[in-house]
Order: C-alpha cells, then sequence, then structure tokens
C-alpha cells in the first residue's frame, strides 16, 4: 500500500466498525435517557440561571475549562503496534499522513467545544456578554488557540523525558488560562492578539526546532492512541460485547475487603467473583461512583421536587444500563466453565449483585433528596420506585438487554 492512501484506510477501517457500534448505542435506551435529560435540561435552563448566585465567577469557570479543553490536545493518529517495525523506516515520508492526523484531530475537537460552547451559550450571554456576535468571536479565537496547542503538542511528543513533556503541559496550561482570560473577561483585542503573537512566536522559535532536533517518539505516539482507541471501545462495551478490549485492572484493597467478607463455598462463587470483577475490573467501580455524583449535581439545579425524584430512578436506571456488561465479563474466559457448580448460579449471583447494587444507588440518592430539603411523600415514593425497579431490573430487565445487544 502506499503510504498516501494509508492514512485513509486507517480511518475508514475503523469507522466502518465504529459506526456498527454507534448504532447499537443509538438503539439502547441510554440515548433515550440523555434524550430525557437534555429535554429537562432545557426546560430547566432558565431556572437555573435564576437560582445561580450573582456573585458565581463566571469568567474564572469559563477561562479554566475551556483552557483544559484547549490544553489536553491528544492526537489521532490511526498507528497500530507493527508500525514500529514497517513504518518506522519511512518516518521522513510520513509528512502528509500525520498532517492528516492533525487536522482530523483539529475538527473533531473544535467540534465538541463548538458543542459545549453552545450548551453554555444562555451562561455566556446572561452573566458575560449579552452580545451573541461577540460569542461567535470568542469561538474563533478558541479555534486558533487549539491549533496551536495541537500542532505544539505534537512536537512536544518528540521529547523522550515525561517530566520535561508534563512542563510544556503545564506551561501551555498557564498561556491558554492567560489566553481565554482575556477573552471571556471582554479586554481590548490588543490583549488576546498579543498572546496569539506570543504562541506564533514560541512555535517559530523553539517548537518549530524539536521537529529537527529530535525524531518522533513512536512508543509514546502508540501509547496515546491506545488511550484514545481504548477510551471509545469502553463506552461502547456498555452497550454491546467489544472482544478485543483491553481489560485493565486496579487493586482497591479499601474496597475488596468487603468481598473477602463473603463466604467461600460452592453457592458464592459467582458472587465473590462479580464482586471483585465491580471493584476492581474496567472502570465498573468508577462509572457507579460517578453517575452518582453527577445525579446529585443535577438535581441541585433541578427545582422541582418531583423532578428530581424523577431523576433519581432516572440515574439508577442509567447505572444498571452500564453495570450490565458485568454479565459477560468472563464469556471469554475458558477457565470459569471449569467450575465444579451449576451454571443458573451465575444469573443468580449476578442478579444478587446488581440488585444490590441499585438498591444501594437508590439509598444514596433518598439521603440526597433529604438534604435538598424534597417533601417526605415525593422522597418515599422516590425510594420506594427505585428500590422496586432496582428489582425488576436485576431480574428481568437486564437479561433482555443484554440478549438484544
Amino acid at each position: 500500500m502506499k503510504v498516501q492512501e494509508l492514512w485513509e484506510h486507517r480511518s475508514q477501517t475503523f469507522w466502518s466498525e465504529a459506526v456498527r457500534y454507534l448504532r447499537l448505542i443509538g438503539n439502547s435506551g441510554f440515548v433515550f435517557t440523555l434524550y430525557v435529560l437534555f429535554l429537562m435540561g432545557g426546560y430547566y435552563y432558565s431556572s437555573f440561571l435564576e437560582w445561580l448566585p450573582p456573585a458565581f465567577p463566571a469568567v474564572l469557570f469559563f477561562s479554566v475549562l475551556f483552557a483544559l479543553l484547549l490544553t489536553r490536545s491528544p492526537i489521532r493518529t490511526f498507528l497500530k503496534e507493527g508500525d514500529l517495525v514497517f513504518l518506522l523506516p519511512v518516518e521522513t515520508k510520513l509528512t502528509s499522513y500525520f498532517r492528516k492526523s492533525l487536522i482530523y484531530t483539529f475538527i473533531m475537537q473544535l467540534f465538541f467545544i463548538a458543542l459545549l460552547f453552545m450548551v453554555l451559550g444562555p451562561l455566556f450571554l446572561d452573566r458575560i456578554d449579552p452580545d451573541t456576535g461577540y460569542l461567535f468571536t470568542v469561538l474563533l479565537w478558541l479555534a486558533a488557540g487549539k491549533w496551536w496547542n495541537l500542532i505544539s503538542r505534537w512536537a512536544e511528543m518528540r521529547i523522550q523525558s515525561v517530566t520535561t513533556r508534563d512542563i510544556h503541559i503545564g506551561l501551555r496550561f498557564l498561556v491558554n488560562v492567560t489566553f481565554t482570560f482575556f477573552l471571556f473577561s471582554a479586554a481590548p483585542v490588543v490583549y488576546p492578539l498579543v498572546i496569539i503573537g506570543a504562541m506564533v512566536f514560541v512555535y517559530l522559535f523553539y517548537y518549530r526546532k524539536l521537529h529537527t532536533q529530535h525524531g518522533l517518539k513512536w512508543q509514546h505516539v502508540l501509547e496515546m492512541e491506545e488511550r484514545m482507541v481504548s477510551f471509545f471501545y469502553r463506552i461502547a462495551n456498555s452497550f454491546i460485547d467489544v472482544p478485543h478490549l483491553k481489560s485493565s485492572v486496579k487493586g482497591r484493597i479499601w474496597a475488596s475487603k468487603w468481598v473477602d467478607k463473603a463466604a467461600h463455598n460452592k453457592t458464592s462463587v459467582y458472587t465473590y467473583l462479580y464482586g471483585k470483577t465491580f471493584i476492581r475490573a474496567n472502570d465498573y467501580f468508577g462509572i457507579y461512583v460517578r453517575l452518582f455524583i453527577v445525579g446529585s449535581l443535577v438535581m441541585s439545579v433541578i427545582p422541582s421536587d418531583l423532578g428530581r425524584g424523577f431523576l433519581a430512578v432516572l440515574f439508577i436506571y442509567m447505572t444498571g444500563l452500564q453495570l450490565s456488561t458485568l454479565w459477560n465479563h468472563y464469556d471469554v474466559k475458558i477457565w470459569t466453565d471449569l467450575y465444579p457448580v451449576r451454571h443458573k448460579l451465575k444469573k443468580q449471583s449476578f442478579t444478587f449483585i446488581i440488585e444490590r447494587l441499585l438498591w444501594g444507588q437508590a439509598l444514596l440518592f433518598s439521603v440526597i433528596l433529604g438534604l435538598y430539603g424534597v417533601n417526605i411523600f415525593i422522597l418515599i415514593a422516590a425510594l420506594a420506585a427505585g428500590i422496586v425497579f432496582s428489582s425488576y431490573y436485576a431480574r428481568k430487565l437486564v437479561f433482555k438487554k443484554r440478549k438484544t445487544a
């Protein structure tokens, strides 16, 4: 294959596979849940702006948030492990390949920044500047800043020392915070122009030299590529089993001790296994905690007690969807089939674990509802609905979802 055609082939291969996963995600109940959240968010947005204190540091919030988005610039290259052998000798001929990677990454990341900026648009217009034209002007400035960060990040990938690379990222963040602060504080145009000029100067007289003084650190590029691909597949794995997804294991000894207290006998073998898997494997535990935190924060901006109770049940459903992949976690492991236990114990143990986890989520949300001063009858109804739904989901609905996928 010609090197000039390699990038198109790699990108088309990835997207042909990614589209299949996206269709499965689109057909799942999770997208419907996000749609409901979007409608509720749109309905309560104006109430949220009224609830937000006048002293809220909107300029600082926007500056730090978008400075982080500008600084964080992973580059999608579509490289594979075998390229260390087959493409490394022709690195000097891959200029057009990597240029396409930079343009592709720029478009994808700028789309995400624009999408987030549009979502936060009402907050921007309410607290920073009511002029819609200035909003789009700021977006253009952010596009210029993102391009500088991407080409600078690409030059930094030629630095061998991890510490030195981290220092460069930290310095870019400081530059980006200054740049975004001038943008969101509506400073005179000369200030962001000076920052842009400094960015161009630094790239021309420092970052550009890295390309001639150092070779590309292929191992670092491959690690970045693997992290980005794994992130997409972990999301897809929440809805359909991804066989080539690399699993990760975390110790979490402090939490694993609770599972160790379970009885060690034949009837609890899968309970023990699924409990350990939830705490240590992939990011099940992290998803469980993050959904609880996000749900609690969303409830804080919903003025209606009924809306908060509905959100509690909705986030329990979202948690169940994410944890449903535990059922297939060991399908590709032959050693679990060698256990001298009845196969139906697997289903019973899985139901036991999921049901208890969702019950725990329901109890935690009821505590949050109590802290927000929700009407006691709505609180009890939400808790009861959460427990009933948890049992139904763990015993019936979770298996229907996995079969459909």
